[in-house]
């Protein structure tokens, strides 16, 4: 549980946000003084601070608060509510501004804003659209930003959701040839090879890249190991693929394609491999797709994020940005009660993992269906009731053998 000090001279107002702030979560302490405050933030560990400021000449008090807990985020409370005030204590390192009086859910906006977890250097920085900070998405923005300057072709595997295509066009835009196209176009056992040979010229001098690479048709495949073999690598795009399997374990995958094609590998967890990374993705998406419906942005309570840790997240990143899209309708500037935002049974929790998906069941029947039949497709294929070509375009798009 977070703790948050308040420092407020008023008994009353100061009783009054200890009382929100316990509501919505958080073990809060009321203080009387700064000089108090800064006691107590050396015995206990602080997560947030909030800090009295009057007018304009108490932002002295943020100076203060700021100067002993240089490392503790500070929200400034304040009853003169001028807009130059809130600049001010903004520029002088305030994380929010809460102008009193104003209503509970204000003062838990504020409360979410001021514990809201700091993103990794790369997040904030020089990847800002890439959020996350766990140990496993580090490791990819450190392979990632190896690979940036260089020409060679980078292979984004991973389950559906999990961001490779975002990846893939961070990694172009950062890159020396970000001033040039960057061409996208999804692979299909039905692709041809004019239409692959006609996005390669697009993205001439910048980058191509080929989504969903595993699903490639064998004949794309040859026309593309030919196209390779025989141009001029200075004339070539940059190649960025996406892949739900490394394709040297691709079924059908011509084996030399696969060695040109995954030079650089960069394999992105699944988002239940990063739990601690859920927080901050979800404030970050529920900004984002609040601003680009036009609406104030809503904001779960610290309780409530701690418990979407948990969720399975079979989705990964997708699923929770169309959460959040749904939120951002629901509850726009407003707290998100998760009862009726979450589809009913769909709790939030491991303690009873669900059931297999559709995907799960189909895969798992194929690869039964295959071993029963010895590795023959025509045999397993009829079992199945479906057709080779289609019996072969699953196996693709699984990365079975």
């Amino acid at each position: 549980m977070k703790r948050i000090l308040v420092q407020e001279a008023d008994t009353g107002l100061r009783q009054t946000l200890v009382e929100i702030a316990r509501s919505a979560g958080y073990a809060a302490e009321g203080l009387a003084s700064v000089g108090e405050l800064l006691a107590r933030a050396r015995q206990v560990r602080v997560d947030g601070v909030m800090a009295a400021a009057a007018d304009a000449r108490g932002l002295a008090v943020l100076d203060r608060v700021r100067g002993a807990l240089d490392s503790v985020p500070v929200a400034v409370l304040c009853t003169e509510a001028t807009p130059g005030l809130r600049l001010r204590a903004l520029e002088r390192g305030a994380r929010a501004v809460l102008c009193w009086p104003c209503g509970v859910e204000a003062v838990e906006r504020m409360l979410c804003e001021l514990t809201r977890a700091p993103s990794h250097p790369a997040t904030t920085n020089d990847w800002p659209e890439l959020v996350g900070g766990a140990p496993a998405f580090r490791r990819v923005l450190d392979e990632a930003r190896s690979a940036t300057p260089t020409r060679l072709t980078v292979c984004l595997t991973g389950e559906p959701g999990t961001g490779k295509a975002s990846l893939a066009r961070a990694i172009h835009r950062r890159s020396p040839r970000a001033a040039r196209p960057l061409v996208e176009i999804e692979s299909e056992p039905e692709l041809r090879r004019h239409a692959l040979g006609q996005a390669l010229r697009d993205a001439a001098e910048g980058s191509l890249l080929i989504r969903r690479l595993h699903a490639l048709g064998s004949e794309a495949q040859h026309w593309l190991l030919t196209h390779l073999t025989e141009t001029d690598a200075d004339a070539a795009p940059r190649l960025l693929c996406t892949s739900a399997a490394p394709l040297r374990r691709v079924d059908g995958f011509l084996p030399p394609l696969a060695l040109r094609l995954d030079v650089v590998r960069i394999a992105l967890p699944a988002l239940r491999e990063r739990r601690e990374d859920v927080p901050s993705l979800l404030a970050h998406a529920l900004a984002r797709e609040a601003e680009t419906l036009g609406l104030p942005a809503p904001y779960l309570a610290p309780e409530d994020a701690r418990q979407l840790s948990e969720r399975d997240w079979r989705g990964n990143v997708d699923e929770l940005v169309a959460l959040c899209r749904r939120a951002a309708v629901l509850f726009p500037g407003e707290r998100i009660r998760c009862e009726r935002w979450l589809e009913a049974g769909d709790a939030p929790t491991r303690s009873a993992p669900p059931g297999p998906t559709l995907r799960e069941v189909e895969r798992r029947t194929i690869e039964q269906s295959l071993a029963a039949h010895g590795g023959n497709r025509t045999h397993a294929s009829r079992a199945l009731g479906i057709s080779v070509r289609t019996l072969r375009n699953k196996i693709r798009d699984y990365g079975l053998r």
